[in-house]
């Protein structure tokens, strides 16, 4: 029998093969999930800068929550709706082992994911005041697979202004 080429069968078993070794390396990778904690990130600092720009543009404080138990954050809305944001199951409120803090200035081992006013168990409170002053503090996400390490801050400043940072090689490195 001659045979020129390959049976349908044949690139099926292949192609499956192929798929089911892909399904499984590429969460793996090491890229995938940097891109998504920078993505998480990207969204809650955009999401820092709207509500100060809104508390500015409105002269109305405006509040954001982190919420620890739900693994995101909300703030109100028009008509006072919630608008929650939960981040992608690959990344979560939390700090590497060994990390220094603040990020501005790195001395202190961090004890606390959030440091924002705590308003319940599991609940903290950014403010937006309308003169665009925001409340100080820090929080940290970290990667499921403990390889990536982000924060945004504010610093106590009479200018207010949000800061992104990345953890590598046991250093911070700002952002913007």
């Amino acid at each position: 029998m001659n045979r020129n080429g390959f049976s349908l069968l044949e690139l099926v078993i292949t192609l499956s093969i192929f798929v089911t070794i892909l399904f499984f390396t590429i969460p793996r990778f090491s890229f995938v999930s940097s891109f998504i904690i920078n993505n998480e990130v990207d969204r809650l600092y955009s999401t820092f800068y709207f509500l100060q720009q809104k508390a500015i543009a409105i002269n109305e404080e405006q509040k954001l929550y982190l919420d620890l138990s739900r693994n995101g954050y909300y703030y109100f809305g028009k008509n006072n709706n919630k608008c929650f944001h939960k981040f992608h199951n690959s990344v979560k409120f939390g700090i590497l082992a060994g990390a220094l803090g603040p990020p501005s200035k790195p001395r202190k081992k961090i004890k606390k994911v959030i440091t924002f006013k705590k308003v319940d168990k599991n609940i903290f409170r950014v403010s937006f005041l309308s003169d665009g002053i925001i409340s100080p503090g820090n929080l940290y996400l970290v990667s499921n697979d403990k390889k990536h390490l982000m924060g945004i801050g504010c610093p106590v400043s009479p200018f207010s202004f949000i800061k992104k940072y990345r953890y590598q090689n046991k250093v911070w490195v700002s952002l913007n």
